[in-house]
């Protein structure tokens, strides 16, 4: 199973859609680039004349946001350990000169539930 995001060119006016897809390419290169155990994989692109796929690795758990949504407050164990994968990614970031400025519970993704501890959390959207 894999996690698609879509973007679609024809609700932008020509000028955002030249600057946009900058962006989602300029986005791609690095994707392609990083690999660490606790940022979402980038596993290829498709194009089309309306719609650009970009295909990621699927996170099982879903975000930390909907957990909390669904569940309420999470015990300070599991913060720890979500926080450690987070910490972990950002650092491998920073260590490849990217930084990520949209960390929010939407962009934390939990793997399911068989991972290893430290790969338990990945991020996203960056």
């Amino acid at each position: 199973m894999i996690a698609v995001k879509q973007v679609n060119y024809t609700n932008l006016d020509k000028k955002d859609r030249s600057q946009q897809v900058k962006a989602l390419e300029t986005e791609i290169q690095m994707l392609k680039q990083l690999k660490h155990p606790n940022i979402v994989k980038y596993l290829g692109t498709h194009r089309d004349k309306h719609r650009m796929y970009i295909f990621l690795e699927y996170c099982g758990g879903g975000s930390v946001a909907s957990v909390l949504k669904k569940f309420g407050p999470l015990s300070e164990a599991v913060i720890r350990r979500y926080l450690r994968g987070c910490l972990r990614g950002l650092s491998y970031l920073h260590s490849h000169d990217v930084i990520h400025r949209d960390i929010k519970g939407n962009n934390v993704l939990i793997v399911s539930g068989d991972a290893k501890s430290d790969d338990l959390i990945k991020l996203a959207d960056f």
